[in-house]
Order: structure tokens, then sequence, then C-alpha cells
């Protein structure tokens, strides 16, 4: 998982996003494609971690998860003027 979550990243400069309003293109599809594809690989990594190791670190990704899976879309929704601030709280995770 974190070899494919790697060659994801390494092919993510090829596909950069496009601004708001200005249509559907290539390479801002794939862009939303690559995206969609490095959360849940990202997912997946710290569920097989989750079920590899111990308890604490079970609780450990299951808030993880929680933080990511809650934060995500509640940073899409702020006002445009904290637009810098919420999605680097929820990237971060």
């Amino acid at each position: 998982m974190i070899v494919i979550y790697g060659l994801i990243g390494l092919s993510a400069p090829f596909f950069p996003m496009q601004p708001p309003g200005t249509g559907a293109t290539f390479t801002g599809n794939m862009h939303l494609i690559l995206t969609a594809f490095t959360v849940l690989s990202m997912f997946l990594a710290i569920a097989f971690g989750a079920a590899a190791l111990g308890k604490r670190f079970r609780i450990y990704s299951i808030v993880t998860l929680y933080y990511c899976s809650a934060l995500g879309p509640w940073a899409q929704r702020r006002p445009r003027a904290w637009t810098r601030a919420y999605p680097r709280v929820a990237w971060d995770c």
C-alpha cells in the first residue's frame, strides 16, 4: 500500500488541479482520480496496520481515520477567507 501511495504521489505533478470555474479538463479530471486513489491507499494502509499491530495502534488508527474522514468534508464547506487554513488541517492527518 505504501508503494502504491508513493507511485501515485510521483505522478501527481503531471496532473495539476485546475482553478475553480475553468471547466473540466483532462488534467483536472486526472487530478481528482489520483486524489481519490491517494486517499483510498492511505486509508487502506492505516487499516492494514491497525489489523496487523496491537490494540493501542488499532485505537490510534481508528481515531486517525475518523479525524481524516470528518475533517476532509468539513474543510470543503468553510468560507472563502479560511480557504487555506482548514484544508491544511485536514490534509495533515
